[in-house]
């Protein structure tokens, strides 16, 4: 799925460390077409999202909301005060549609592993 490009491998820092950085294959699919494809399936639905409020889970839960699904948000409040996705989460949840749900646990709230 994944592959290299040649120019992708750099040194980080001291040059002792390396990375490598892939990107995903074209899949040959227009977003158009791909997005089309599931769009009919989340209408009158619930979906659940882990909602961090960064771009990807944002979109996420606004495409399925705009297609008609209940939207169940789901945010981990972390314990570090530096971390602001609780706040960017609520924030976005604010927005959504009456009938979606966003809840915020934290890692107490979580069963043992």
């Amino acid at each position: 799925m994944w592959t290299a490009r040649g120019a992708g491998r750099y040194a980080r820092g001291d040059n002792r460390r390396r990375k490598t950085c892939r990107w995903p294959r074209r899949s040959g699919i227009a977003a158009d077409a791909a997005g089309g494809g599931c769009r009919p399936g989340r209408a009158g639905r619930v979906w659940t999202a882990d909602l961090s409020g960064g771009v990807d889970s944002t979109s996420l839960c606004f495409l399925a909301a705009e297609a008609g699904a209940e939207v169940v948000a789901l945010t981990l409040k972390l314990s570090d005060p530096g971390n602001e996705d609780s706040a960017y989460a609520r924030q976005v949840a604010a927005q959504l549609p009456a009938r979606s749900v966003h809840l915020t646990f934290t890692a107490a709230d979580l069963p043992p592993i």
